[in-house]
Parts: structure tokens; C-alpha cells; sequence
């Protein structure tokens, strides 16, 4: 039997201090993401250079720094999914977030950049920071989203 993972035997913690998924694709492609569960990694996801993703069915939970991060010209479509307890995570071997150190974020979903997207029936609940932080030059249309308890980093200070 090989090992496909031979960092993960051999340092299996390093493994929650990177992205659970790249996406870094050309324009002329077309990622689908759908039912995943993405948990307890740095981001979630993380969708970067002129991808375009459809991410359908997805729960990204536990994640320290964002849930779904969306960078430079990317193009994401998020429905039915889930962004939940960003920067929330208990590990001995990795940190006690945000208890003894903080996310960087703790955001849900991130769009930055020149990033742009839609997000349309899903929940974005009980994160750190914002539930959907909008940082970009590009356009987020947010439809049917439950937003409920984001910003939690307030009642813990």
C-alpha cells in the first residue's frame, strides 16, 4: 500500500495548519464543490486566481481563520451550505482559538480582492467575526441566507 500523505504520518498536526481546500484553476474551468464537510483546518476553502466554483451541499465548520475565502478575481456561487463556529477550535497540538490565541478573522465567508460571488439559501452562524465579510471590488449578491450569531468575538472580550 503507498502513502499518498507522507507529511500527514509524519507530522499529522501540520496538516490542520494549511487550507483543507485549494482551488487555484483557470478561468476557462468550471469546480464543483458539493457535498463536503470541510472541518478543522486554517481556511475551509480557500478559491483563488480566475477560478470559478460552485460550492453546493457544503459544511465548513470549526475552521480558525475563515470558512470559505474568496481571492483575486475569483468567481464562487455558495448554495445550500453551511458556515459554521469559524474560530472555534480546541487542539492541544495546534491551539486553543480563540480561548489562548486569536483567528486571524474568523469569518464565515471572505470575499476579497476582486473577488465575486452569490450566496443563496444557506447558514452562516456562530462565527468569531462576521458571518460574510465583503471586502472586494467585485459584487456579492446575498439572497435567503441565515445569518444568526456571527460576530461572537463582541460577548467574549
Amino acid at each position: 500500500m503507498t502513502n499518498h500523505f507522507p507529511a500527514a504520518q509524519a507530522d499529522p498536526f501540520a496538516l490542520q495548519n494549511a487550507p483543507g481546500i485549494i482551488i487555484h484553476s483557470p478561468r476557462n474551468r468550471y469546480v464543483i464543490l458539493r457535498n463536503l464537510s470541510v472541518v478543522n483546518w486554517t481556511n475551509g476553502i480557500e478559491v483563488r486566481g480566475d477560478s470559478r466554483v460552485l460550492v453546493d451541499n457544503v459544511r465548513s465548520e470549526h475552521n480558525i481563520n475563515n470558512g470559505l475565502t474568496v481571492l483575486n478575481r475569483a468567481r464562487v456561487a455558495v448554495r445550500n451550505s453551511v458556515f459554521a463556529a469559524t474560530g472555534f477550535r480546541l487542539n492541544p497540538m495546534t491551539g486553543d482559538f480563540p480561548t489562548t490565541a486569536d483567528p486571524n478573522r474568523g469569518s464565515g465567508i471572505n470575499f476579497l480582492a476582486d473577488s465575486s460571488g452569490n450566496i443563496t439559501d444557506s447558514t452562516v452562524s456562530g462565527n468569531f467575526d462576521e458571518g460574510i465579510r465583503i471586502r472586494t471590488r467585485g459584487t456579492v449578491n446575498v439572497s435567503n441566507v441565515q445569518s444568526f450569531d456571527n460576530e461572537r468575538r463582541n460577548e467574549l472580550r
